[in-house]
C-alpha cells in the first residue's frame, strides 16, 4: 500500500517493477495525492489499509507512508506540488532525459560530494538557481533548526496516524514500524538522503508492537 510513487504498479523505476514482487500494489499516491501539499496524507494510507483488509483479510501488508519524508506538512506555504508533480511526471515518462540535463545534474551532485549539501545550497542560492532537493528548499526558507523541527513534526504526524489506524492496531496484530532509509539533518553538512553510504542513512529504527508490548531496536540496511 504505497503513498510513494517510487513503489508503484504502473511503471518500472531504475529497473525495478514492484508488482512482480508483491501480490498487489495499491497505488495510493495515484488517487490520494494532494496537489496543494505535494504529498499523500497519512489518513489516506489508513483508509487504503481498511479497504484492502476487507478484500484480502488473510494477507500481510506493507504500508509505505510518505512522512517523515519531505514535503513537510507544517510548511504548506512553500508550494511543494511543483516539485513532486514534476517528479511523478518525469518518472512516468518513457522518454529519456536529454544529455545536457543529465550532465548538468551530474556536475551539481559532484559539487555536493566535494563541498557538502549545505555549501552547494548556498552557492545555488547566490546564483539564483532553484534548490536541488525538497529538503534544501526547506533549508533555504526556514534554516537548520526550522528544518529539523519540521522533520520531527512530520514523523510525529505519521506515528500518530499509525497509532490511530484501527486496522493496524486491533487485537492479536503484530505491527513493525521501520524505514527504507535514514535522513541526514546536517551531519557532515549534508541534508536529506541519496548520498554516499553513511551510517545515518543505512541504520534505521525497528519498532515491534505485539499487542500492547513494544520492542525498539535498530537495523542496518
Amino acid at each position: 500500500i504505497s503513498g510513494n510513487p517510487w513503489i508503484n504498479s504502473k511503471f518500472k523505476l531504475r529497473g525495478y517493477k514492484a508488482k512482480k514482487h508483491f501480490h498487489k500494489v495499491e497505488d495510493v499516491w495515484n488517487w490520494g495525492w494532494s496537489k496543494n501539499l505535494g504529498t499523500v496524507l497519512p489518513k489516506k494510507l489508513c483508509s487504503a489499509v481498511s479497504q484492502e483488509k476487507k478484500e484480502n483479510p488473510s494477507k500481510r501488508f506493507i504500508v509505505h507512508y510518505m512522512q517523515p519524508h519531505a514535503p513537510y506538512l507544517n510548511l504548506q506555504n512553500l508550494k511543494w506540488e511543483s516539485y513532486w508533480e514534476s517528479h511523478k511526471q518525469k518518472n512516468s515518462e518513457k522518454k529519456p532525459r536529454l544529455p545536457h540535463k543529465k550532465i548538468n545534474s551530474w556536475i551539481w551532485w559532484k559539487i555536493v560530494d566535494l563541498l557538502g549539501m549545505e555549501r552547494t545550497s548556498k552557492i545555488r542560492e547566490v546564483l539564483n538557481l532553484p534548490p536541488l532537493t525538497l529538503v534544501t528548499r526547506a533549508l533555504r526558507k526556514v534554516g537548520k533548526d526550522g528544518l529539523r523541527k519540521s522533520y520531527i513534526e512530520n514523523l510525529e504526524t505519521c506515528l500518530k496516524s499509525i497509532a490511530n489506524c484501527n486496522e493496524l492496531n486491533s487485537e492479536n496484530k503484530e505491527v513493525i514500524v521501520t524505514s527504507d532509509h535514514g535522513e541526514l539533518l546536517g551531519e557532515g553538512k549534508m541534508w536529506g538522503h541519496g548520498f554516499q553510504k553513511r551510517l545515518e542513512l543505512v541504520k534505521v529504527p525497528w519498532l515491534e508492537v505485539h499487542n500492547t508490548k513494544v520492542q525498539v531496536r535498530s537495523k542496518n540496511l
